[in-house]
């Protein structure tokens, strides 16, 4: 039985041999057709990955920022290796003048309350200092990637926006004072840099691939925009100072002309005083002209009120974009439509007067009893009430310390897109060789 069943394995064996030798090229085309669709399929996975596009085209690392603080005196420090940027304000202690860029080993003791510093590590560039206003980094090419990082001296301030032909990409606003990231430009155009803060910014433009033609555009629009801000707190009392600010910004492709801005102080504010950082405002007319706006340029108006509102009212002052010449990509002029965003709101509440404290009642002079008659119950006197005054906590000189946290950034080296990449070769391969038989 044994030696039968070695017959049996010997001949299959011989079967399969035969089969192979009759259709050699057969096989060898249909494994070859096999390898080749398993290494395209590998190949697809890889070079779609992320992982796999950082390894072979790797992007410039953020140098890591951390805040350290401020002040008048304050001390700042930084090693081997390491640079500080400083915060320098003017003369009068307020307004920022500048960001140094200082190589450490360094100790630097800080002037003026309003001065800053921060700690960089990495490959650690001079910062272009913007206040209230606008920078321009070169052109930058659609498809390019543009790394950007920098510090904020006001972070509960309005932000920072980062464009591409006036046309908004990137919006900085966390909180941390230290900002950094990428992005890859959506269009061509002028890279700029837009703050109404204080910031000191650094951005670069890679290289990246040849620019694609683009389609013929279409007709290119304005796109103002306008906010109305209440300067202060939100609720005061009659008869104190108001501040409002309207600020008109062009967003769009073109420069506008022609431009007036509608701003009707309602009842229960008094007009005091306007100015304008382009063009005039009346308030006869509740019209602030301010004529042509470039491309990205940003315009201020600050009025001025007195509250003669009655307590417990709130006051809503509105403005409006009134005139362009030219056509707006998303908003029309004068239409008084409050979702629009060429129109904006902002209110103020007057402090209701407090309720006077109730007033004991007097304690009535005893009276002599009638004769024979009961004793008279005396009225007991109420106590008044003493609220207790809160004492104000006071404000700390210099904020903690805070590390900028840059994007993630894939670190080089052999992992699994990787494999996938050298498998996916050698599956091909192996396709090749199987045809060359």
């Amino acid at each position: 039985m044994a030696a039968a069943s070695t017959v049996v394995v010997n001949s299959e064996k011989e079967g399969m041999l035969s089969f192979f030798r009759s259709n050699k090229r057969r096989v060898l085309l249909v494994s070859g057709l096999l390898v080749l669709f398993v290494g395209a399929i590998i190949s697809i996975i890889a070079f779609t990955s992320p992982q796999f596009k950082s390894l072979l085209f790797p992007e410039a690392a953020v140098p890591e920022i951390q805040f350290l603080g401020g002040g008048d005196g304050f001390v700042a420090t930084a090693g081997e290796g390491e640079f500080l940027y400083i915060k320098h304000v003017n003369e009068d202690n307020n307004f920022i003048q500048d960001h140094e860029l200082v190589a450490g080993p360094v100790e630097r003791t800080l002037q003026g309350n309003h001065a800053r510093a921060w700690r960089c590590s990495g490959d650690c560039q001079e910062l272009t200092t913007i206040v209230d206003g606008s920078a321009t980094f070169g052109r930058v090419e659609e498809g390019q990637n543009v790394i950007f990082y920098g510090v904020d001296d006001d972070p509960d301030g309005r932000g920072t926006s980062l464009r591409v032909q006036g046309q908004v990409v990137r919006n900085i606003k966390d909180g941390s004072m230290v900002f950094s990231g990428s992005f890859a430009a959506p269009r061509s155009g002028e890279l700029q840099a837009v703050t109404q803060d204080s910031i000191g910014v650094f951005m670069q433009i890679e290289d990246g691939p040849a620019p694609t033609p683009s389609p013929s555009p279409g007709p290119v629009k304005i796109d103002l925009r306008l906010t109305k801000d209440l300067i202060g707190e939100s609720t005061r009392e009659k008869s104190e100072l108001i501040t409002w600010r309207v600020t008109v910004e062009n967003e769009g492709q073109v420069a506008a002309t022609g431009v007036t801005v509608e701003d009707v102080l309602p009842n229960g504010l008094s007009f005091e005083s306007a100015n304008a950082t382009l063009g005039s405002y009346s308030v006869d007319a509740s019209l602030w002209t301010i004529g042509a706006l470039d491309v990205g340029q940003s315009e201020t108006l600050n009025i001025v009120t007195i509250l003669t509102a009655d307590p417990g009212d709130t006051v809503t002052n509105t403005a409006q974009v009134e005139t362009a010449n030219e056509e707006d990509v998303d908003s029309i002029p004068g239409n008084d439509v409050e979702t629009e965003d060429d129109q904006d709101s902002a209110s103020v509440g007057v402090e209701a007067t407090p309720s006077p404290s109730p007033t004991p009642s007097p304690t009535p002079e005893p009276t002599d009893p009638p004769v024979g008659g009961p004793e008279p119950t005396p009225t007991p006197t109420a106590a008044p009430t003493l609220t207790p005054t809160p004492t104000p906590t006071p404000a700390p000189v210099s904020g903690p310390s805070s590390t900028a946290t840059p994007e993630e950034l894939p670190a080089a080296g052999i992992g699994s897109p990787t494999i996938l990449g050298i498998g996916a070769g050698v599956m091909i391969l192996l396709g090749v060789l199987l045809f060359a038989l």
